[in-house]
């Protein structure tokens, strides 16, 4: 269910359209994000790194799955390409009209096809994995806080309206939840490598010469007790400040928080992310309660016993949707 609702998230974003599981996107974006996942997983990328030629072993599953993505890329091309032409809305008709425009007024233009087909590519894994995967521990949060849930459902019945992005700074205890969530989960627990190409440079006490790349451990930043206390549970008060706002930018646990990177290369997806994890919460806490399934043993909610990978997520368990009563 998570996975399909996520894909047709991300099926609107490209088209601007609703997209059904029985639709040409949808298997479009299917077929392609599940090699892509695969691939990526950091055994395949070790093993293609060390032996490239893997990809082209007849018989080997490497192989198969270089030739699916293969196969994929094609279809996302068929289908986000040239199936979208009447389309007016979304970010391909967005990418196809700044085209235009920079031709009316420039005569030509670097956004080709294969540029935008590079976006699409690119938007896919980076938007939809995080997104799954982070989808997956706020149940795991839920499950385990009842308490959590009842002070969010509150929250939203006080709107006494249906919830849109524009209300989330109307709601800051479900801003906080999700500030917490990003902190608590750090779903890339190390950041991308920087490298000083200029010259050597001194950080306080330390001097890092030249050329050195280097990594941040952001899960380690994100649950240090010198940083954030009890950095072990999940406490969205901590971003709430005495007057029920929101805590601002300059407070130390906002500091602190480097989940998507800072300043000018902060991941631009992380605004998205972030709507569309509200609205997930709201449309979800405002109907039904997350409760564990009782034939089932509920794992842990410990971010130092969830699966690793690339982007971490929750073991695998199930829980229960219980309507409330109108």
């Amino acid at each position: 269910m998570m996975d399909k609702m996520v894909i047709k998230i991300m099926g609107l974003l490209l088209t601007g359209n609703r997209i059904t599981e029985s639709s040409g996107e949808f298997e479009s974006l299917t077929g392609f994000i599940q090699p892509a996942n695969e691939l990526a997983k950091v055994k395949n990328q070790s093993l293609l790194t060390m032996l490239p030629i893997l990809r082209k072993v007849p018989g080997c599953n490497l192989k198969n799955l270089y030739d699916a993505l293969k196969a994929g890329k094609i279809d996302l091309r068929h289908c986000f390409l040239n199936g979208t032409e009447q389309s007016m809305r979304g970010l391909v008709f967005m990418l196809r009209s700044l085209r235009v425009t920079m031709e009316m007024e420039g005569g030509e233009s670097w956004i080709d096809d294969d540029f935008i087909m590079g976006v699409v590519m690119d938007l896919i894994p980076a938007a939809i994995v995080p997104l799954q995967n982070t989808i997956s521990v706020l149940f795991l949060v839920l499950v385990h806080n009842p308490a959590v849930q009842d002070k969010i459902r509150e929250h939203l019945t006080s709107l006494n309206a249906d919830v849109t992005i524009d209300d989330i700074q109307k709601l800051p205890y479900i801003e906080a939840c999700i500030l917490e969530l990003k902190r608590f989960h750090t779903p890339l627990p190390v950041s991308a490598r920087h490298c000083n190409r200029s010259g050597d440079a001194i950080i306080e006490d330390y001097n890092i010469p030249k050329n050195t790349e280097i990594f941040s451990n952001l899960f380690g930043i994100h649950h240090d007790e010198r940083f954030f206390n009890d950095p072990w549970s999940f406490k969205p008060e901590r971003f709430i400040a005495e007057d029920g706002s929101r805590v601002g930018p300059e407070h130390p646990v906002m500091k602190n928080m480097v989940v998507t990177g800072v300043g000018p290369r902060r991941c631009l997806g992380s605004t998205f992310s972030e709507k569309v994890i509200f609205l997930v919460v709201a449309m979800l806490m405002k109907n039904f309660r997350l409760c564990p399934n009782r034939q089932q043993e509920l794992p842990l909610c410990d971010p130092r016993k969830f699966t690793s990978g690339i982007v971490t997520k929750s073991p695998d368990f199930t829980c229960v949707f219980q309507p409330y009563m109108l």
